[in-house]
C-alpha cells in the first residue's frame, strides 16, 4: 500500500484539539505516540490496535521501539511533509511529532502542557529537547 504525503499531513491535522491521553490510542484521546500510530491507523497503514509495550511518561529509550519495528528511518536532512520527528530530554527519547509543513518547520502533535494535540512549529517544540531521529510511514510516496 502507497500513502501521499499530503494524506499523512491532513490527517494529522485532523487530530488537532482531541484531548491529550497517556498512551491513548485514539480520537478519545491521544499521547504523541497514540497520534503516529492512530494516523496510521486512520490511513490502513498499520492497524489500528497495534499493541506497543507501555511506557512512561518520563524519558525513556524503549519509545523507539515502536518507532523502529514499524517505521522507515530517515536522515534528519531529508525531513518531508508527513515525516515523523523524534526528540530527546536529557539524552532519552522523549516525544514525537508529525511534520506538517517543512517549509515553515511546522508540526503537529499531543502535547501534555496543553492537554490535547496542538500546531507548533518545530524550533519551538524542541526547547529543552533535540531532535534526534526522523522516521516515514511504510509506503509512503511525495505528493
Amino acid at each position: 500500500m502507497t500513502i501521499q504525503r499530503s494524506q499523512i499531513v491532513q490527517t494529522a491535522k485532523s487530530y488537532l484539539g482531541v484531548p491529550w491521553t497517556h498512551q491513548g490510542r485514539s480520537r478519545a484521546g491521544v499521547d504523541c505516540v497514540g497520534l503516529v500510530v492512530a494516523v496510521a491507523g486512520d490511513l490502513g497503514i498499520l492497524p489500528p490496535d497495534l499493541v506497543i509495550p507501555p511506557y512512561r511518561t518520563r524519558p525513556d529509550a524503549s519509545l523507539l521501539s515502536y518507532f523502529d519495528t514499524h517505521m522507515t528511518p530517515v536522515s534528519l536532512r531529508a525531513i518531508k511533509d508527513g515525516t515523523v520527528v523524534i526528540f530527546a530530554y536529557g539524552g532519552s527519547p522523549y516525544h514525537a511529532g508529525i511534520v506538517v509543513n517543512v517549509n515553515s518547520s511546522a508540526i503537529v502533535h499531543a502535547y501534555a502542557a496543553h492537554r490535547k494535540v496542538v500546531p507548533d512549529h518545530l524550533e519551538a517544540s524542541t526547547k529543552g529537547r533535540t531532535l534526534i531521529r526522523a522516521y516515514d510511514y511504510p509506503g509512503v510516496t511525495d505528493g
